[in-house]
């Protein structure tokens, strides 16, 4: 049976929430709670789908499925989860600032406040959270951990595991206080000893890296009329600077703005609360809040120090499986044990017949017919930027997909498949150094249509 429809209300939901108001938040209120709702109405209806997988790819051959259903727990970024409250359980520098919003001047309209799409600090610098803080340590045989509160509203947890090569920051901010009627927006700066020369790096939409230069653009004359704002970009997945020996690399886990304001320095910014519109259209102030609070908001940066020759096996394979991180569902089994458990339903399964090369991931894989699938591959190492990993990778599709079928035929479409690529006819042109821009693009490789046996 083909489920793909009960994940439309949530394929929907994404579509819509790609408006560029949604990604960027410039939205106003309500049609943000609209998105929220649209989303949680697609996710619920997608358990559904889980639960019917579940049901074929859990119980071991000659087993009953699950009677109790899995479900999400929406609210594990604050240790929530009601339907298992009270179940048994088993046992370099950085600093955090915040800088003041710019409120507006009626007498400047040039220079708008602080707002949904405009960042403006009152001051140019940033100013510690709190100057102090309580500090709590741990040791044990596969991490180390340090929880670092400085207030009521901001906390932090520094881990490291035994064997990784990175560090794990995360970090809870909110709800973040106006009773001072200061906007205020809050940034983690992390400073080194690097050499970066007014360099770094920033990606976009988590593959390509590009170069920026503080106080720089690389086609025009820049005049610096906002020193802060001006050198701040998208951070969707990493940033990093680095000199000839050291790279430090910050992988995020959503898209945040950040930049380097110093030599040696990343900052980037995770929570804001503004009193004031920017007066660009949005008519509200960025002061979103929840059960009459300002928004609490926890994430996570990982941190990466390595030679900049080493530095992309490490943040290309360290920022793909911190996007694809596994989803978890619970379930309250009435089984009396995890042995019993464990010897009814399996603990482990994958489509794939093989694994993939290291630099390869598999983007899509989506069942269109009882004997039709869209798969999308991608190389997700950039030219260059790795000795061995950034080669040409040859895969055998019939080897990776074997327990599903056997491929009786493949059609390479676009990217965003509604065309054999055959048919794709581009407008061509000489180049200013009279060569086309034709490139032959006849390969086979991305839809397939198969004979199950």
């Amino acid at each position: 049976m083909n489920l793909r429809s009960g994940i439309f209300y949530l394929s929907e939901a994404m579509g819509i929430a790609q408006h560029h108001d949604a990604v960027s938040g410039t939205e106003k209120q309500h049609v943000a709670n609209d998105y929220a709702q649209r989303l949680s109405d697609g996710i619920d209806r997608s358990v559904e789908v889980i639960n019917a997988a579940y049901s074929k790819l859990l119980p071991k051959e000659g087993q009953t499925p699950l009677s109790i259903p899995q479900f999400l727990c929406p609210y594990t970024n604050i240790s929530e989860c009601l339907p298992i409250e009270g179940q048994a359980k088993n046992g370099q520098d950085f600093r955090t600032l915040f800088v003041q919003g710019f409120p507006g001047d009626p007498t400047t309209p040039e220079l708008p406040a602080s707002g949904a799409y405009v960042f403006r600090p009152f001051v140019s610098e940033a100013v510690p959270v709190s100057l102090s803080g309580s500090i709590n340590c741990t040791k044990t045989d596969t991490v180390q951990k340090a929880s670092i509160v400085f207030n009521e509203w901001v906390s932090q947890e520094f881990s490291l595991f035994r064997g990784a090569t990175s560090v794990e920051l995360e970090w809870t901010v909110g709800p973040i206080p106006i009773h001072d009627n200061i906007g205020k927006e809050i940034i983690i700066r992390y400073n080194t000893n690097i050499n970066s020369g007014s360099k770094y790096y920033t990606d976009a939409n988590g593959r390509e890296v590009l170069e920026r230069i503080r106080d720089h653009r690389p086609t025009w004359p820049y005049l610096v009329d906002e020193r802060i704002s001006g050198n701040y970009y998208p951070i969707n997945s990493r940033i990093w600077i680095r000199d000839h020996d050291r790279q430090l690399t910050v992988l995020t886990d959503r898209s945040e703005g950040g930049g380097s304001m110093y030599d040696g320095s990343i900052e980037i910014m995770v929570h804001r609360r503004i009193l004031h519109d920017d007066s660009m259209g949005v008519g509200e102030a960025l002061n979103e809040t929840a059960y009459g609070k300002g928004l609490v908001v926890s994430g996570k940066h990982i941190l990466l120090v390595e030679r900049p020759e080493d530095s992309a096996r490490l943040h290309r394979v360290d920022g793909q499986q911190l996007f694809m991180h596994p989803l978890a569902t619970y379930s309250l089994p009435n089984t009396p044990s995890y042995a019993n458990y464990s010897n009814i339903y399996r603990q482990s399964w994958s489509a794939l017949s093989d694994t993939m090369p290291l630099n390869v991931h598999l983007l899509t894989f989506d069942q269109l017919a009882s004997k039709q699938y869209l798969v999308r591959v991608e190389h997700y190492f950039e030219l260059n930027e790795d000795d061995m990993y950034s080669q040409p990778v040859t895969m055998d599709l019939q080897t990776l997909f074997k327990s599903i079928g056997t491929i009786a035929d493949m059609t390479e479409l676009v990217l965003n498949a509604n065309l054999p690529l055959s048919q794709l006819h581009r407008l061509d042109w000489m180049t200013k150094d009279q060569e086309s821009s034709h490139v032959n693009m006849f390969r086979k490789l991305n839809f397939i249509d198969k004979d199950l046996e």
